[in-house]
C-alpha cells in the first residue's frame, strides 16, 4: 500500500510521521501512523477506478512515544496490541498514551 506525505515520497502501511508541533492545540499529541482502513465498512476500503485502485489510508494520531515504539517494535505489533486489548479510543486525542 503507497501513501502520500508531505516529503513527496511513497509512504507505507505502518509509516509514522512525526512534527514539531502538536497536531492540535488541544493535545499533546505530535505524530500521525499510517495503516490500512480497517476501521472502515469494507466497500469504503478501496476504490476501483478503470484499471487502479485508490486505497484509502487511516490515520491515527499518536503521541511520540508511541511513534517511537512503533518505529522500533514495528507496525505490526503496534497493530497486534490495538486488536487484542480492543482498544476503541484511537480518536481520543486526549487518552492516555499506549504501552506495549
Amino acid at each position: 500500500m503507497a501513501l502520500y506525505n508531505h516529503q513527496k515520497q511513497d509512504g507505507k502501511r505502518g509509516d509514522v510521521i512525526s512534527f514539531d508541533f502538536t497536531i492540535t492545540s488541544e493535545t499533546k499529541m505530535n505524530s500521525l501512523y499510517f495503516t490500512l482502513p480497517f476501521y472502515f465498512d469494507e466497500d469504503l476500503q478501496q476504490l476501483d477506478i478503470e484499471e487502479r485502485s485508490v486505497i484509502f489510508p487511516l490515520i491515527i494520531p499518536v503521541y511520540y512515544g508511541e511513534a517511537q515504539l512503533i518505529r522500533d517494535k514495528g507496525w505490526n505489533s503496534f497493530e497486534t496490541f490495538l486488536e487484542e486489548n480492543e482498544v476503541d479510543n484511537l480518536w481520543d486525542l486526549n487518552r492516555e498514551p499506549y504501552v506495549w
